[in-house]
């Protein structure tokens, strides 16, 4: 099964392929609708980018994914309000 990361930029993003847990392409696009175009072989795509965005921090949605993450809590970053 493949699976894609997303990390978006204003300006297009980066996506990961992942396969059996080992690296399968990276690739660039310049929109999310164009990397979706590209991954018709893609089942599952997560995308980075933040959720409702604080009026001021913190936001409650990252300290409760941090608590489920435990060691890996670190992966988590705030979102600036």
């Amino acid at each position: 099964m493949l699976v894609a990361g997303l990390d978006v930029w204003k300006g297009g993003g980066v996506a990961v392929v992942v396969s059996d847990g080992a690296a399968d392409r990276v690739a660039a696009y310049a929109s999310l609708e164009d990397y979706i175009v590209q991954a018709a072989d893609v089942v599952v795509i997560g995308i980075d980018i933040p959720l409702l965005l604080p009026t001021q921090p913190p936001r409650r949605a990252d300290g409760e994914a941090r608590a489920a993450l435990g060691p890996r809590r670190s992966s988590v970053f705030s979102a600036p309000p």
